[in-house]
């Protein structure tokens, strides 16, 4: 049996019988990171699988991967130690950055296109021949694949688009015990950015004599990878656009897309745009006026994006300056009361002390001396417990003015950005219905056009084959050239119909929920803020309780 099979085999629990991932699966891990009462406590909750972002489940003699999907928000997985043969329904995990598959008998590299956030992979010991199917994970940091049976050299090149590849590890394939040519050294003159190969680092000086070996080689791939660079180049410009078109709302408008998706599926419709000059000729002025008015709808879109996005680093800039602002003055007050309470702390810590000696002395807890040195302890306390009552009015003071100074800014962001969007909405609406206008004159033209050209082969004799085969119909019977311009005016009209809704919809929908994100991320800050202030309350007066636990187990161990 091969080695990394073997191998394998003896860290699982032959006890175990192959399985899938179930969701009691799935649940026991989660509960497994608690422990006593707590665990007990988080069995009778409902389990917010939404909320999960590290999952292991090592060890669990897995033999297929399923049920992954509950757990969309997943950063860090480990399905390492398992019996796994195909790496397979995890395309919803698209929020993983780590994501371990060691010590399986995967046997190939695939379906890990959606996973473009990846960072760190390990495929270490498994039954993997070749590298392939990674070109999407283009944020990788860390690819292991040491142990496997790759004896192929097909796919290393596919590394240099790499830019963030910085750890490597290849050791334990057949292509690595190649004597002649030291993949190491191979690597290192290959990929430029990589920094460790085998978790060993690369220096200058390696890389520069690594170079020098394989010079030619590297000056070959570096030719045939330009052409491919190019695309790939302008393959990123189009989605950055497409992304940056999207925030304006004008995302296709930026061209000529609207005039093309209006004959989309429609032969008929196509073959009229070519029967005659007149024909072409309307066309092409139509295909002229439409691309004028999406120019000026693309332009304002692009214009009211950058007076919007302004708005939002403004908004942004308060509501962060606000944020420190209040942070400072609450770290200001603590520190203040941290600096009385070492004081407190310390004349607690003597009569405590004081108390002890006197015990030790023999005197009875109701002596004089004792009782006199807990009452002076108690006032002490009180003090304390005052100046902490004080430091919790102030703290939340702050984040009560905080909380309602970031509503003020949040109404004021959302009055602002409503107004912008209603001033682009009623720039572009106005150009919308132009858009129709020149839709409708177009028709009009077009079917005295084809009237005129249907009526003047019916005059010839009906010449069926120069009329194209979807106008035949109308030669006989010219009375349904007006249904058939009717159908072409409906769908054309339902296209920028279309398109605008779309238009409007986003842009309102975005107002919404970017202000209701911004609510939202406001209300578990303050959460956290306000919880944060009352554990530190609850620190403080245990820290004082446990004085005297602190003075008698250091005088116990003198």
């Amino acid at each position: 049996m091969l080695k990394n099979i073997s191998a394998l085999q003896e860290v699982i629990d032959p006890s175990l019988e192959p399985g899938v991932i179930s969701h009691k699966m799935i649940q026991d891990a989660f509960l497994n990171l608690y422990y006593g009462e707590q665990r007990r406590l988080k069995e009778l909750e409902p389990i917010e699988y939404e909320k999960f972002t590290i999952m292991r489940l090592e060890f669990k003699n897995i033999l297929r991967i399923d049920h992954l999907w509950i757990l969309p928000n997943l950063t860090k997985l480990s399905l390492s130690f398992n019996k796994l043969e195909r790496i397979e329904n995890i395309d919803t995990l698209i929020n993983l950055k780590e994501l371990n598959l060691s010590f399986n008998y995967i046997e190939k590299i695939e379906n890990l296109e959606t996973l473009t956030k990846l960072e760190s992979l390990s495929l270490f010991n498994n039954l993997i021949m070749k590298i392939e199917n990674l070109d999407n994970l283009k944020c990788l940091e860390i690819l292991s694949i040491g142990n496997n049976k790759i004896d192929s050299s097909e796919g290393l090149e596919r590394f240099r688009f790499f830019k963030n590849l910085k750890v490597l590890n290849l050791e334990g394939n057949p292509i690595a015990k190649d004597d002649k040519k030291p993949l190491r050294v191979y690597l290192a003159a290959l990929l430029p950015n990589l920094q460790y190969y085998n978790y060993i680092f690369i220096t200058e000086k390696e890389r520069e004599e690594c170079l020098e070996k394989h010079r030619h080689a590297i000056e070959l791939i570096e030719t045939n990878e330009s052409d491919e660079l190019i695309l790939i180049a302008k393959k990123e410009k189009d989605i950055a656009d497409e992304i940056r078109l999207s925030k304006c709302f004008v995302e296709f408008l930026n061209e000529r897309q609207l005039f093309n998706s209006l004959w989309d599926n429609d032969e008929e419709a196509i073959e009229l745009r070519t029967i005659n000059p007149d024909a072409i000729e309307l066309i092409n002025n139509y295909n002229e006026d439409l691309f004028k008015i999406t120019q000026e709808i693309y332009k304002i879109g692009v214009e009211k994006y950058d007076e919007r996005k302004e708005e939002i680093e403004t908004f942004e800039k308060y509501l962060k300056e606000g944020q420190e602002s209040s942070q400072r003055k609450s770290i200001s007050s603590t520190e203040d009361f941290l600096e009385e309470s070492e004081d407190t702390f310390n004349n607690a810590r003597a009569l405590f002390i004081e108390i002890e000696k006197y015990l030790e002395q023999g005197l009875d807890e109701n002596s004089n001396q004792i009782v006199e040195t807990k009452t002076k302890i108690d006032e002490l306390y009180n003090s304390f417990k005052n100046k902490l009552d004080n430091l919790w009015e102030i703290l939340m003071g702050h984040e009560v003015n905080l909380y309602e100074a970031i509503e003020e800014v949040l109404n004021t962001f959302d009055q602002n950005i409503t107004k912008m969007l209603q001033s682009f909405l009623e720039s572009v609406l106005k150009l919308f219905v132009t858009l129709r206008e020149i839709c409708k004159n177009f028709i009009k033209n077009l079917l005295d056009v084809v009237t005129a050209y249907i009526e003047y082969h019916i005059s010839h004799g009906g010449n069926y084959d120069i009329v194209p085969k979807s106008l035949h119909k109308y030669l006989d019977n010219k009375d349904k050239i007006p249904e058939l311009i009717e159908s072409i005016k409906r769908r054309h009209i339902d296209k920028i119909n279309e398109r605008e809704d779309r238009l409007i919809t986003r842009s309102k929908t975005w107002v919404k929920e970017f202000v209701s994100v911004k609510r939202d991320e406001e209300l578990v800050r303050n959460r956290n803020k306000l919880t944060e202030i009352n554990y530190f309350m609850s620190q403080m007066r245990e820290a004082f309780h446990h004085i005297q636990v602190e003075v008698r187990e250091e005088l116990e161990n003198l």
